[in-house]
C-alpha cells in the first residue's frame, strides 16, 4: 500500500507538472478554441446540408412548374383554335364599331403568351386620350352585341360622361349613333350620362333625333331637377363660424 501510494503521488505530481506546462504555453485554451470551432463548423455543415436539400426541392418544383406551364400552354393553344369561330364574332363586331367611328376598321387582337391570353386593340391614329377611350367604347359595345341573344345575362351597357371626355365631337356623335343602331337591332339598352355641353348636336345625321332618346334631364337649378330631389347647399360663412364656436 505504501508503494502504491507513493506511485500515485508521483503520478499526480507528474500530471500536475504536465498540466502546468500546458497551461503556461496556452495549449488548453487552444484546445478549447479548437473544440468550439469544431462545434461551430459542424453546425454550419448541417445548415448547408439543409439548404442543399431545400434547393433540390425547389429545383424539382421548378421543373414541375415548367412542365405544367407547357401543358397549360398546349391546352390554351388548342382551346384558342377550337374557339376561333366564337371569338371571331366579337372581333368582327369591334372592327365594325371602330369603322363606324373612324371610317377604317380597328383590330381587336387576341394573342396567347406565357402568362395567358393578351388582348390588344389597334386603331389608326391611336395614341390620343380620346381614341384610347373610344377603344373602350368599341370593345364594350362589341361585348354587348356578342352577349345579346346568347343567354349571357348582359343586355345593357352603361357609360359615364368620362368616356367621351377629350373625344372629338364627330366621334362622339358617331359613337352615340352607333350605340343606338346596335341596341335597336339587338333589343338591348345603352345608358349614358352626358353633360349638356358635350352633346354634339351639329354633328348628328339629320335622321337621328338625339332628344327623342333623352330619358332624364338633371339640373341644379331647382329640386325637381336633381337626382334625389335634394339640393345640398354649402353652409354660409356665419353658419360655419357658429358651428366652429359650438365645436370649440
Amino acid at each position: 500500500m505504501t508503494e502504491a501510494n507513493n506511485k500515485i503521488r508521483e503520478l499526480t505530481e507528474a500530471r500536475a507538472n504536465l498540466l502546468q506546462i500546458l497551461s503556461e504555453h496556452g495549449a488548453l485554451d487552444e484546445m478549447d478554441r479548437l473544440r468550439e470551432r469544431h462545434s461551430y463548423k459542424c453546425e454550419e455543415l448541417e445548415h448547408i446540408k439543409r439548404q442543399i436539400k431545400q434547393l433540390r426541392k425547389i429545383e424539382s418544383r421548378e421543373r414541375q412548374i415548367a412542365r405544367n406551364k407547357t401543358e397549360l400552354a398546349d391546352l390554351a393553344t388548342c382551346d384558342h383554335e377550337e374557339r376561333r369561330d366564337t371569338w371571331e364574332i366579337p372581333v368582327g363586331f369591334f372592327n365594325l364599331n371602330s369603322r363606324a367611328l373612324y371610317r377604317v376598321p380597328g383590330h381587336l387582337i387576341i394573342n396567347l403568351t406565357d402568362s395567358g391570353f393578351r388582348f390588344n386593340i389597334e386603331i389608326r391614329k391611336s395614341g390620343s386620350d380620346g381614341i384610347s377611350k373610344m377603344k373602350i367604347f368599341c370593345f364594350d359595345l362589341a361585348i354587348l352585341e356578342f352577349c345579346a341573344g346568347r343567354d349571357l345575362f348582359i343586355d345593357f351597357l352603361v357609360h359615364d360622361s368620362e368616356i367621351y371626355d377629350g373625344v372629338d365631337a364627330r366621334q362622339r356623335a358617331a359613337a352615340l349613333e352607333r350605340a343606338h343602331e346596335v341596341t335597336e337591332r339587338t333589343g338591348t339598352q345603352y345608358i349614358c350620362a352626358l353633360n349638356s355641353d358635350m352633346v354634339p348636336y351639329n354633328d348628328f345625321h339629320k335622321e337621328f333625333d338625339f332628344n327623342q332618346h333623352v330619358c332624364c334631364k338633371l339640373t341644379d337649378g331647382e329640386e325637381s331637377g336633381t337626382l334625389l330631389g335634394i339640393i345640398f347647399d354649402p353652409p354660409s360663412k356665419s353658419r360655419r363660424e357658429r358651428n366652429e364656436t359650438v365645436g370649440n
